[in-house]
């Protein structure tokens, strides 16, 4: 009886391994494509509605190869800058002393967020340089809560910052970390306490470019008054934070600076 036992055993094996091999043969064009999908899934991220994503070109065989109709102008390279409304609305010149620049603002972003189109906004272009301008809206949600959650939302703030950095350093891009600029005095949630959060979070910046070798920006000075220490009435806005037409004037012409 125990040697039939075994003979049946062994039988059903048999036939459950032959049953997995034909299914991984039928379905193994599936499985391969699930497999090969999973980094393309967890890079995904929630899009903005006014920001749509356009389908890419269809590469016809031998077009490859095909020279531009047109030769476009000697470039420098092209500089994303990335970030979140103070970005998303500023209408930037489309180069900049040679170089091609492309705004990956939008609307409400946090750091996170940022950072979790990194590699679709700002690796897959391939720019040379990528200006990383954003944080704001982390201390306006933190600033809802208790100095806890402030305290470990400049943590996590900073951290994001650091990873794009280094995301963007090890894909041959040159990172270029900007100060947080502060809200104006009539802005709605405290300004005082967002100020000095942004200024706690403008001091992490600034440490995380020096330990990573890269540049710094400070925008502070540029936009603030210093008898005060809130944006300059002249450069906000009705709301307090975003910027008006002069703001981004001036800011351009700290870029004609460093982009040189």
């Amino acid at each position: 009886m125990k040697r039939i036992g075994r003979i049946t055993l062994a039988f059903v094996l048999v036939i459950v391994l032959f049953a997995a091999g034909y299914i991984s043969y039928t379905y193994r064009e599936e499985v391969i494509a699930y497999f090969l999908l999973q980094d393309g899934i967890a890079q995904r991220y929630e899009e903005s509605p006014s920001v749509p994503v356009l389908p890419r070109p269809e590469i016809l065989p031998g077009s490859e190869a095909s020279p531009p109709a047109e030769t476009p102008p000697q470039e420098k390279g092209t500089v994303v800058f990335l970030g979140d409304s103070i970005t998303y609305r500023w209408e930037m010149p489309d180069e900049i002393r040679g170089y091609r620049i492309i705004n990956c603002g939008i609307d409400g972003n946090t750091t996170a967020g940022m950072l979790l189109r990194f590699n679709h906004d700002v690796i897959e272009s391939g720019p040379e340089r990528v200006v990383i301008l954003g944080g704001i809206n982390d201390l306006l949600i933190a600033s809802q809560y208790d100095m806890i959650v402030m305290d470990l939302q400049l943590e996590k703030s900073a951290e994001n910052i650091r990873l794009m950095t280094r995301l963007a350093k090890n894909a041959g891009i040159r990172p270029v970390l900007c100060s947080v600029l502060p809200v104006a005095v009539n802005f709605y949630q405290s300004p005082l306490e967002i100020n000095q959060a942004v200024k706690n979070l403008n001091i992490s910046i600034k440490k995380i470019a020096a330990q990573e070798k890269v540049e710094y920006v400070d925008l502070w000075p540029m936009v603030t008054d210093p008898a005060t220490g809130f944006l300059r009435n002249e450069y906000a806005l009705e709301d307090g934070i975003h910027l008006t037409d002069q703001a981004y004037d001036r800011l351009v012409n700290v870029f004609y600076q460093i982009l040189s």
